[in-house]
């Protein structure tokens, strides 16, 4: 039975997943996704499964929406609108030679902060809180 266990644990440390970031947005701001790991070649950039970046170059599709910066890796996205919700993916060849990616999921919801709108959900409340935090805070500079 210990046994049994022992290598239950075994399978579940291997293949335990680390969860994607997540990322709250309102339509027609912008993000930056940000990269933890460095030390990394052969980077790529998705969206669900659709290529974004490859070896530093973007592809013709999102050349007007994404910008890249090659130095970090962080691919920010602009002018977004509820069609950009989903998942982005970081891949790229490790120091020793595995590959690795990191998962940004990203929510952008169309939404008002007005009183007599209630946000579609818990997100939204919170970035309808950021959101003007932010504007006033702007405002005070």
């Amino acid at each position: 039975m210990f046994l049994l266990l022992s290598f239950t644990w075994i399978i579940a440390g291997i293949t335990a997943e680390i969860p994607p970031a997540m990322h709250y947005r309102v339509k027609n701001s912008s993000i930056c996704l940000h990269i933890k790991s460095s030390g990394y070649q052969k980077e790529e950039w998705l969206f669900e499964k659709e290529l974004i970046v490859l070896s530093k170059n973007i592809t013709p599709m999102y050349k007007d929406k994404v910008y890249y910066n090659p130095e970090n890796s962080s691919l920010c996205i602009t002018k977004l609108n509820e069609t950009d919700s989903g998942t982005y993916s970081f891949s790229f060849i490790n120091s020793v030679l595995k590959r690795q990616t990191e998962t940004h999921k990203l929510i952008v919801e169309d939404i008002s902060c007005s009183d007599n709108t209630k946000p579609a959900s818990g997100g939204a409340a919170k970035l309808c809180a950021e959101s003007l935090f932010l504007y006033f805070q702007s405002s005070l500079v």
